[in-house]
C-alpha cells in the first residue's frame, strides 16, 4: 500500500508558484492524485488508520505550502493580496479535499454509533420489569418468559457478553421474584384458612358453653325443687305425727296435693330445659350470623384493596406511555410518575 508523499516548495522557486495564476494547481493536483489512489479497507482497524493517515498527511501537506506562502509574503510585502487569495484557495482546496479523504471513515463511525445504539436500545428491554408492579404470581411468570424469549446472537457483536449477563441477572430476579410472590400468595391463602378455622372453632366453643350453662341451671333448679318438696314432706310428716288422727284427711288431700305439685314442678323442669335449649340454638344462629358477615366485610375489603392497587397501576402504565410518547424516556418517565405518586412534587397529583 503506497503512502501519501508530503509536498514541498523549494523557497526559490516560492515566488514563481504564488504569484502565477493557480501556480499551485500542480502540486494540489498530485496531493489529489497520491491521496484519491489510496485505497483502504474501512471494515478493517489498518484501513480506518490509513484513512486517518492520509487525510492528516494531506493537512501536513497544506501546512508546509502555507508555511512556504507565509514566509513569502513576510519577503515580499508588495504583492500580500496575490500570496493570500492563492494561499486561501489552496487551504480551501486541501480542507475540501481532507474532508473527501476522511467522508469514508466518518460514515463508517456515523453508522457504528447507530449500530452500537441500537444494541444497547435492546439490552435496555431487558431491564424494563425492574419498575413493574406486579399483581401477581402469574404476572412475574409472564415477563419471566417474555425474559426467556428475548434472543441474544451474534448480533449483539461486542455487546453480546453483556446482553447475556443482564438476560442472565434478569431471569435470576424474576425467579426469586416468583419465589418471593408464591410464598406471599401461600401465606394470604394460609391466613385466610386460620381466620376461618379460628372463628369455627370460636363459634364452637361458645355453643358448648352455652349449653353447659343451661344444663347447669336446669340441673339446679329441679334440685332445689326437689330438696324444696322434701322439707315440706318431712315437716307435713312431723305434724301429721302429731296430729295424725286430726290431720289424717288433711294429710291425704296434701299428699295429693303433692303429687301434683310435682307434676308440675317436673313440667316446669322440661319447660325451662326446652327454653334453654331453644335459647342454645338462638344464640348459635345469632353467631353464625355474626361470623357470616364478618367474612364477607374482610373478604369485600380485601377485593376493594386489590381493585384499587391495579386501577393505580394502569393508571401509572398509561401515564408513562404518554410521558413516553412525548419523548421522555422509559426510565424518567417511570421516575417522574414515582416523583409524583409519593406526592414529592408540589401542585401535581395523579388521578386515580
Amino acid at each position: 500500500m503506497s503512502e501519501l508523499t508530503i509536498i514541498e516548495i523549494k523557497q526559490e522557486n516560492a515566488l514563481a508558484v504564488f504569484t502565477e495564476d493557480k501556480g499551485l494547481d500542480p502540486y494540489l493536483e498530485k496531493i489529489a492524485k497520491e491521496a484519491r489512489a489510496i485505497v483502504a479497507d474501512i471494515a478493517t482497524k489498518k484501513g480506518r488508520d490509513q484513512i486517518a493517515s492520509t487525510a492528516y498527511k494531506v493537512r501536513q501537506s497544506k501546512t508546509a505550502l502555507d508555511k512556504v506562502g507565509k514566509t513569502l509574503v513576510d519577503t515580499l510585502k508588495e504583492q500580500p493580496k496575490l500570496v493570500d487569495a492563492e494561499r486561501k484557495r489552496m487551504r480551501d482546496f486541501l480542507d475540501n479535499l481532507a474532508s473527501e479523504v476522511r467522508k469514508p471513515l466518518d460514515d463508517f463511525e456515523a453508522a457504528e454509533a447507530s449500530r452500537v445504539q441500537g444494541v444497547k436500545d435492546k439490552i435496555d428491554e431487558l431491564k424494563q420489569f425492574y419498575f413493574v408492579d406486579f399483581a401477581d404470581s402469574d404476572a412475574v411468570k409472564d415477563a419471566y418468559s417474555e425474559i426467556d424469549r428475548f434472543n441474544v446472537d451474534e448480533s449483539f457483536a461486542e455487546f453480546e457478553a453483556e446482553a447475556h449477563r443482564e438476560k442472565a441477572l434478569a431471569l435470576s430476579m424474576l425467579s426469586e421474584l416468583i419465589a418471593k410472590q408464591l410464598a406471599y400468595e401461600r401465606e394470604q391463602a394460609e391466613l385466610v384458612e386460620l381466620r376461618r378455622k379460628a372463628a369455627e372453632q370460636e363459634q364452637k366453643d361458645r355453643e358448648t358453653q352455652i349449653a353447659k350453662e343451661a344444663e347447669e341451671r336446669a340441673r339446679l333448679e329441679a334440685q332445689q325443687a326437689a330438696e324444696k318438696l322434701k322439707q315440706e314432706v318431712i315437716d307435713n310428716e312431723s305434724k301429721a305425727k302429731e296430729e295424725a288422727e286430726r290431720l289424717r284427711l288433711e294429710s291425704i288431700a296434701r299428699e295429693t296435693q303433692l303429687k301434683l305439685d310435682a307434676e308440675k314442678a317436673q313440667r316446669e323442669k322440661l319447660e325451662a330445659e326446652e327454653k334453654a335449649k331453644q335459647d342454645v340454638l338462638d344464640a348459635i344462629a345469632r353467631e353464625k350470623k355474626e361470623a357470616a358477615d364478618k367474612l364477607g366485610a374482610e373478604q369485600a375489603e380485601i377485593t376493594r384493596r386489590q381493585n384499587d392497587k391495579d386501577h393505580k397501576r394502569d393508571a401509572n402504565i398509561a401515564a408513562k406511555n404518554d410521558f413516553m410518547m412525548h419523548g421522555i424516556s422509559s426510565d424518567d418517565a417511570e421516575k417522574i410518575i414515582k416523583l409524583i405518586a409519593s406526592k414529592l412534587i408540589s401542585n401535581i397529583v395523579i388521578n386515580y
